[in-house]
């Protein structure tokens, strides 16, 4: 294969995002899709061929999304911030007792979740999220509902 020694700057960008994974819906739309591949110079049948039908990688896409998720205790109106691969049965068993840090804190609501598909991403986003500033920027983005909800 032949990477090109100077890449458009729209390439460029796009690359970035897509590796510090920041562009979370590339491969879902193909004209993403093809300029990432295009970029790379690889043909169609040696797309098809790396990375499987448009079917296998729509299976593929599900199972690889890492969920960074916040709930809000209606008993003490705090936050508990955590990680997942699936997100429906994690809030669940929170809900259900079995994870000791919000036993206590039951019954528990989802109020925001974002989607990384790399872990160390979601990972790194957790522990800012869990920090001051990160409390300050969720309190930020949740205002209208905070306000609503809790008189915030």
């Amino acid at each position: 294969m032949r990477i090109p020694s100077s890449p458009p700057a729209r390439k460029e960008i796009l690359l970035y995002k897509i590796s510090t994974g920041r562009a979370r819906d590339y491969e879902r739309s193909p004209v993403l899709r093809d300029v990432v591949s295009n970029f790379y110079g690889l043909t169609r049948s040696e797309r098809s061929e790396l990375y499987g039908s448009q079917t296998q990688r729509r299976v593929n896409l599900n199972n690889m999304f890492y969920l960074v998720y916040t709930l809000l205790s209606q008993k003490d109106n705090k936050f508990y911030i955590g990680s997942t691969t699936n997100l429906k049965n994690r809030v669940k068993d929170h809900n259900a007792g079995k994870n000791i840090s919000t036993k206590n804190r039951r019954p528990l609501d989802l109020i925001y979740f974002e989607g990384y598909i790399d872990k160390r991403y979601a990972l790194g986003r957790e522990k800012f999220l869990k920090s001051g500033s990160g409390h300050r920027y969720l309190n930020k983005q949740l205002k209208h509902y905070l306000k609503d909800r809790l008189n915030y």
